[in-house]
Formats: C-alpha cells, sequence, structure tokens
C-alpha cells in the first residue's frame, strides 16, 4: 500500500514536471510571429540556395507555432497564417515525400493559409492580395486552366485594390 502511494506521487510529481517545463518552453506566439517574420526576412536576402531553403522551412514553423499556441487570439492567427502564406510563395523547393503519397505544392498551402486567413478576418486586404498573387501564379504555371485561374487572380486583386492595397 505505501509502494503504491509513493509510485502514485512520483507519476504525478513527473507529470506535474512536464507540464511546468512545458509552460515554461512556449514562446508566445507574437514572438514566434516576430520570429518568423526575421526569418522570412533573412530568407529574401539569401540566393537561392539550401540555407535559404532552411530559413523558409523554420519560419514556416514558426509561424505554425505561433497560429496553434494558446490562448488562441484570432488577429495573431491571421498574422501567423499570412507569414506562413509568404513562406509558402518563395520556396523553390517543396519537401520530397515518398512519390506515393500526395504532397501539397507550396502554392496550394500558401492558398490554404490565405483561405483561412480571410475566413478569421474577410476584410482583411493583405490576405486578398496575397490570394490574387497565388492565383496569378498558379495561372502561369496551369495548362488549360489559365483563363479560369487569371480571372479569379484579377478578382481578389481588384478586391484588395478596393480594400486599399495600391495595385497598378
Amino acid at each position: 500500500m505505501h509502494r503504491a502511494w509513493i509510485i502514485g506521487l512520483v507519476v504525478s510529481l513527473v507529470i506535474f514536471q512536464g507540464d511546468l517545463a512545458l509552460a515554461v518552453v512556449t514562446t508566445p506566439a507574437p514572438e514566434q510571429v516576430e520570429h518568423g517574420y526575421a526569418l522570412l526576412a533573412q530568407a529574401h536576402l539569401e540566393a537561392e540556395s539550401a540555407t535559404r531553403e532552411r530559413l523558409l522551412t523554420e519560419a514556416i514553423a514558426a509561424f505554425k507555432a505561433a497560429y496553434q499556441s494558446e490562448p488562441v487570439a484570432p488577429a495573431m492567427q491571421v498574422q501567423a497564417l499570412l507569414g506562413a502564406a509568404q513562406a509558402h510563395l518563395l520556396v523553390m523547393s517543396p519537401r520530397r515525400v515518398f512519390p506515393f503519397l500526395w504532397q501539397a505544392t507550396p502554392l496550394q498551402r500558401a492558398e490554404r493559409n490565405l483561405r483561412q486567413a480571410l475566413v478569421l478576418q474577410p476584410d482583411n486586404a493583405a490576405a486578398v492580395f496575397l490570394l490574387g498573387l497565388v492565383y496569378w501564379r498558379q495561372a502561369t504555371q496551369a495548362a488549360g486552366q489559365q483563363q479560369e485561374v487569371s480571372a479569379r487572380s484579377r478578382e481578389y486583386l481588384t478586391q484588395a485594390a478596393g480594400l486599399g492595397v495600391p495595385i497598378h
């Protein structure tokens, strides 16, 4: 009986220490977003290289951590989604996976992040503008669907201009 009590106490202390350590190590979302944008700025300065791709991967991870942090702050989540989308737009070589597994392209990931940002803030001009850029880039890469994707791009870019983004 005494031994079971001691084991229970030890297990509960280990669990408590693990939760406490996690709480101490967790970085607040604003700092993670700031770190993500700092990495993104460094990636802009790098030529196309493994270093640039590593910086973009780290930036995406920082934005993901900010998006998933607690407590949930929708404005911070939108900033994290916008940052991740920008990083995905800069990725030149997507991660390699087994050939039989489907993986979203960086453009598809950027589109998904921007659509989620618009769910959280429907009038976010930056998200609308970036989504227009995503569709424009998809139109340049898509064979056979260029008109449809170009029209979608123009729609979002016109909407971004209406929200105050200076587009000429």
